[in-house]
């Protein structure tokens, strides 16, 4: 059976680094993706384009993340994660609330990790900080790792 993985690019791109999700998802599908990879840019409200997610055994959300550390970040499962050292997202409705929302809809998720940066400058503008760019870079190749199919 094939694994097919979904990889969501989040943010808004009006916004200088707060749209590194989908910047880093244009990159990510510039370097060519296997068949079984889906892409989607998410916006700023990913209920509102999340699919059904059934015929999905994993899903990649890509976003700014506040948090603490520098470079990326990968939080797997988050709907188990220690939320108080991580905010899932910068935005209103945030990547953990429409998870939870798609649990109680359709009773399961796929495997779900998040990868993301800490945004430098979230104010209007559609250039990225130098910093947020080569994490972008480290970001792209993050994803590209975790959609390799394993060894045989």
């Amino acid at each position: 059976m094939t694994c097919r993985t979904l990889i969501v690019g989040v943010g808004n791109t009006l916004r200088g680094d707060d749209g590194l999700g989908v910047h880093a998802l244009n990159l990510v599908r510039s370097r060519g993706l296997p068949g079984d990879v889906d892409t989607l840019e998410g916006g700023t409200s990913l209920i509102h384009v999340l699919p059904d997610l059934t015929e999905y055994q994993k899903l990649i959300v890509l976003d700014a993340v506040e948090t603490d550390e520098a470079g990326v970040v990968v939080i797997r499962n988050p709907r188990f994660h220690d939320s108080q050292h991580y905010a899932m997202s910068l935005h209103e409705f945030g990547v953990k609330e429409a998870l939870r929302l798609v649990l109680i809809e359709t009773g399961r998720l796929p495997e779900v990790v998040i990868m993301g940066a800490r945004p430098e400058n979230v104010a209007f503008g559609m250039e990225l900080c130098a910093a947020t760019s080569e994490t972008i870079e480290r970001l792209a190749e993050t994803v590209i790792e975790e959609i390799k199919p394993p060894l045989a």
